[in-house]
């Protein structure tokens, strides 16, 4: 059943960042199992509740063993072999971190897309968040005019590139080593999106009346029609996928901003990850970073995880965890700070988001691999960095 406009203008279908809600009006009357234990599955149940009827959920899937046996919401989650012992009409992916893996997944245990499973997670669209982050800590004299800008990690859309294009800079370039399901160049399907744009620069106090007309003539040329299709300019917008922050193909002194905003968490190597992005900053140029060190099981609604639950194991038991879901490290934001500082970056500012005070009772259920830190430093949670080369 394809779901009227009307429909899929419902005000409930406003609320949703991680699930596409069009995708999900089209899954009514059916058996289902939910693949993913996170908030693509939390908003999926909020929505049948609200909007769509009649589907029965049989269990959650999860690929993280760490929550087999725990109950999201009431259903019991699952191994995913366990689907091939169950019955049910349809698989719903909600995840989004692993929407391409999983889909290989699915599809290599004889499952077919649009038949067995439907793909509804989607990336939210965090330009505007991750525009208030450089605009409010990137120095008021620092000017974007003819520089050339790297986004680390965009997610599935390229609104703050094109923001950034707008405010000035000569280029900008995206890189991620997962797809997240993003469009480029060939923008079509998703166009009214990108055009909703144009609002924030009619509005924004960053787009004043001296930048506005240039800003809006800016935007204008970013966008080119082929044979009904509409695609950004890639001479103005660059996209690059996948490729690897640990490993980037640019010369030496390529940018003259690199920014990335709750990205280098999932990085394996983080050393390396911020050797390249200094090596690619031109001297005198500016990095800034923000970074999400709790455990990001703390942000589900399953019970038994906080923001330190990752301490408890052993740096191979933790490894063994992350080889079967979206990885993430587990370092502190003074280490971060010391690894900035290692690659000949001076620190312009660095801050800590939250800071948690760690008891005795917590301290102990750390492993000891943590215990050679403060008290202090442990109970610090997630850090914005800026630093100039």
């Amino acid at each position: 059943m394809t779901p009227s406009s009307l429909e899929i203008e419902h005000p409930a279908f406003t609320d949703y960042k991680w699930i596409n809600p069009a995708e999900a009006a089209n899954i009514r009357q059916q058996r289902l199992v939910l693949f993913g234990a996170g908030q693509g599955t939390e908003e999926f149940l909020n929505l049948s509740g609200k909007v769509l009827a009649g589907n029965e959920i049989a269990f959650i899937t999860d690929n993280d063993a760490s929550f087999w046996g725990k109950r999201l919401h009431g259903y019991e989650i699952r191994p995913p072999h366990h689907l091939k012992e169950s019955t049910f009409d349809r698989i719903v992916v909600t995840s989004v971190s692993e929407r391409e893996a999983i889909s290989i997944q699915l599809r290599s245990m004889g499952y077919q897309e649009g038949r067995d499973f439907s793909l509804i997670g989607r990336y939210p669209k965090a330009y505007l968040k991750n525009f208030e982050i450089l605009s409010q800590n990137l120095p008021a004299s620092f000017s974007l005019k003819d520089k050339r800008v790297l986004h680390v990690g965009p997610g599935g859309f390229l609104g703050l590139e094109i923001l950034l294009y707008c405010l000035g800079a000569e280029r900008t370039c995206s890189i991620d080593k997962f797809g997240f399901g993003i469009h480029y160049p060939d923008i079509t399907d998703c166009q009214e999106e990108y055009l909703e744009i144009r609002e924030t620069i009619d509005t924004s106090d960053k787009f004043d009346e001296k930048r506005h007309p240039q800003a809006l003539h800016r935007f204008e040329t970013l966008f080119e029609r082929n044979k009904n299709r509409t695609l950004l300019a890639t001479d103005k917008i660059a996209y690059h996928y996948p490729m690897d922050v640990c490993d980037l193909d640019f010369p030496d002194q390529s940018f003259d901003v690199v920014f990335s905003s709750a990205v280098l968490e999932h990085i394996n190597e983080p050393p390396a990850a911020v050797k390249e992005m200094a090596r690619v900053l031109k001297k005198g140029g500016l990095m800034l970073n923000t970074v999400v060190t709790r455990d990001h099981r703390s942000f589900s609604k399953i019970k038994g995880y906080h923001p330190f639950s990752f301490r408890t194991y052993s740096a191979d038991k933790w490894e063994e965890i992350c080889s079967n879901k979206f990885y993430q490290n587990r370092l502190l934001p003074i280490e971060w700070k010391r690894l900035f500082e290692t690659c000949g970056l001076t620190l312009l500012k660095y801050s800590v988001e939250t800071v948690l005070e760690i008891d005795e009772r917590m301290f102990e259920t750390f492993h000891p691999d943590f215990r050679r830190f403060s008290r202090e430093a442990l109970g610090e949670i997630d850090c914005m960095i800026l630093a100039i080369k």
